[in-house]
């Protein structure tokens, strides 16, 4: 293998493991969330009740792995954990803003589009 096909390789594997991070079902969810400011983690956990306490915090470790999130230990009795999105993670929250906004822009769209697709979809096997 040449080194240029190696780095290709790296690209690729880097790419498909930020995607697969990205388009997990909470991650863009604990981003906006996040927002820019940064949060204890019960605060980030009471703002996201509909996620658990174990998904939450592996959701974390991997966005913070990845550079996206910064994570703040602080060792008082009890002890503080705080979250913040870095530089990175910001110009994703804008991303993620815009992908928001689009789905909000076309949801009625795509609602309509599955319904149709669904409604086509039962005609057919009906005919089988």
């Amino acid at each position: 293998m040449t080194k240029t096909t190696v780095s290709k390789n790296q690209y690729a594997d880097s790419r498909d493991f930020m995607t697969s991070l990205l388009f997990r079902k909470w991650t863009i969810t604990i981003i906006l969330s996040l927002g820019t400011e940064t949060k204890r983690y019960s605060a980030l956990h009471r703002s996201l009740p509909e996620v658990t306490q174990k998904v939450l915090t592996e959701h974390l470790k991997q966005l913070e792995r990845a550079g996206i999130v910064r994570r703040f230990f602080y060792p008082t009795i009890p002890p503080r954990v705080e979250y913040e999105l870095t530089k990175t993670g910001l110009e994703l929250l804008k991303l993620t803003g815009d992908i928001a906004m689009w789905f909000d822009s076309y949801s009625e769209t795509l609602h309509k589009s599955q319904k149709t697709y669904d409604k086509k979809r039962v005609a057919v096997l009906r005919r089988l």
